[in-house]
């Protein structure tokens, strides 16, 4: 459906111009979608809707009454965020330097109060960052953190650290003051239900005296951040490995188990595939998570064929059909597939209600494996989370998450061939996953596609942005370390995101050598205006999706 100036409608089958007074459209969601100029919006005529029969969403009215509804809570959700990003930058328009998000460093006079939710609903953490900062200079000049890269925000740092703001000399934990203050409810974002905020007083704003922008001052924060760092963020090795092995041997028992006890199990399974933060040196506390994708791939007689949205790369569907003759040792595929899709697209709520269902059937068999003396289950998004209590009463969780796995060859014609052939990984690391998560409304997506979505996962590109970049990976846990002490509802994932745009920005080894890590943490501050109205991409798409 276009809108345009006039409060008009076109049938998306047999383009007829309807009047929105005659369909009976509401004129104040029209007006809403005419004011943000948003293109597309798939609309059938009454007699076209009477008429087409392969979309059933269609053929009920109330089905399309609640398209309408959301959509419209969605606008008028875009209505109030453009508002309050609007007020923010009249606001902070002064202080920012307009090439810093189109190049590769900012300069100038900055002054960005960053508001982060917590857990409880009741504060957050609010940053004053950068004035007069120029840490953003050009590789070939090599900043690595001498008098010639000055940055204000280390007085932050040295004051805090002098003080019981941040880093106590007697118990070395992290402080911070709390302010509690009532802000809207954004119900909708898995991010938090409450936005609120933690100040950092004034008295550690940033500015640029001469004092602060002196070498002592600057070697002092940068022996400050390291401190944290190495010893905030420890990992017991020796732990670590007991560990490892536990989870090795928790996944070999219930691979054989399900392999044994379930036909389709059996013919889809791969192999599982290690990822997460305890995989890739990003934790930051004891090895005690860890995720686990268990990779499916559908036989040679069926093919799985990707089907990107128009509106966002982040999500796909996924479109079987059968291209050969199913032997009767496979039919249970067969019928698999078909019960699980609605017009040959796979559905991942009923993907995940079966491997689900087979998690329970493993742990309802009261397995026995060497060093464990309990096991628990509990769900969270699409993975099964295991409780594993050892027999030294360690406690491990473990995220099991069904994917279906692609080559790149499916990608060949999709803009994400770009970030593929920027990042190249070894032939035998050229595969990507697709997740069922469903999109919570990226893109202008209807409900009746979401339904339908699986999102898009390329591990092995993410671990080659990060590979030799040394302060990358020390941000991430600093990042985190800042988020668990202050109790941000972010994911891990979106941090991990935000640093894999500021490297993508500026990909050079020497730029991320270890010590220039306090430059690359200032740096990458400025990108937590998108944590803060709960909007990020992914690195391999360009639309923005949703915390």
């Amino acid at each position: 459906m276009s809108f345009k100036t006039q409060k008009i409608l076109l049938c998306a089958l047999c383009e007829k111009i309807i009047s929105v007074e005659e369909e009976g459209f509401p004129e104040d969601l029209h007006a809403l979608l005419s004011k943000y100029c948003i293109p597309q919006l798939y609309w059938l005529c009454k007699s076209c809707e009477k008429q087409n029969a392969f979309k059933s969403s269609f053929r009920k009215e109330s089905n399309l009454e609640d398209e309408i509804k959301l959509l419209k809570a969605k606008v008028e959700s875009l209505e109030i965020e453009m508002t309050e990003i609007k007020k923010l930058v009249a606001l902070k328009a002064r202080d920012y330097n307009s090439s810093f998000l189109s190049s590769s460093g900012f300069s100038g006079e900055s002054s960005l109060d960053m508001g982060f939710p917590n857990a409880d609903g009741n504060s957050c953490i609010s940053f004053r960052n950068y004035r007069n900062v120029d840490c953003h200079r050009s590789t070939s000049e090599g900043c690595q953190g001498d008098s010639s890269c000055s940055s204000s925000a280390s007085s932050y740092f040295q004051t805090v650290g002098s003080s019981s703001s941040l880093v106590s000399e007697d118990d070395q934990r992290l402080d911070f003051s709390v302010i509690p203050v009532n802000q809207a409810v954004d119900n909708h974002s898995p991010l938090t239900a409450t936005r609120s905020c933690i100040e950092i007083p004034d008295s550690c704003n940033i500015s640029l005296g001469s004092d602060e922008t002196s070498p002592k001052k600057k070697k002092e924060a940068h022996a400050l951040i390291h401190q944290i760092s190495n010893t905030k963020i420890k990992i017991d090795d020796k732990e670590s490995t007991k560990s490892s092995n536990i989870v090795d041997a928790f996944l070999k028992c219930i691979t054989r188990f399900l392999k044994k006890k379930d036909v389709i199990f059996n013919n889809l399974y791969s192999r599982d595939y290690r990822t997460g933060s305890s995989y890739n040196d990003l934790r930051i506390s004891a090895a005690s998570e860890y995720d686990v994708d268990i990779v499916f791939k559908a036989p040679s007689e069926i093919k799985l064929e990707v089907e990107f949205f128009r509106e966002t790369m982040a999500y796909a569907k996924i479109k079987w059909q059968k291209v050969g003759d199913i032997l009767d040792s496979k039919i249970d595929i067969l019928r698999f597939f078909e019960k699980n899709s609605l017009d040959r697209y796979l559905q991942p709520l009923k993907i995940s209600a079966w491997f689900q269902g087979l998690i329970d059937s493993f742990m309802l068999s009261s397995p026995e494996i060497s060093g464990i003396k309990q096991l628990k289950n509990g769900q969270s998004g699409p993975a099964r989370t295991i409780e594993i209590v050892t027999d030294e009463d360690y406690i491990l969780h473990i995220d099991l998450v069904p994917v279906f796995v692609f080559s790149y060859e499916s990608l060949k014609t999709t803009k994400i061939k770009e970030i593929l052939e920027k990042y190249s990984v070894a032939e035998s690391k050229r595969f990507w996953f697709l997740v069922p998560k469903q999109c919570q409304g990226e893109g202008q997506l209807l409900a009746s596609d979401c339904k339908l979505s699986w999102r898009v996962d390329f591990p092995e590109v993410e671990k080659k942005v990060l590979h030799n970049k040394q302060s990358a990976k020390h941000v991430i846990r600093l990042l985190k370390l800042l988020r668990d002490k202050g109790r941000w509802n972010i994911a891990s994932y979106y941090i991990k995101t935000l640093i894999l745009w500021r490297v993508d920005i500026t990909p050079a080894a020497d730029y991320w050598q270890g010590i220039v890590l306090f430059e690359r943490y200032l740096e990458v501050n400025i990108f937590f205006i998108f944590l803060r109205y709960k909007n990020i991409s992914i690195i391999t798409n360009s639309v923005q999706l949703r915390l």
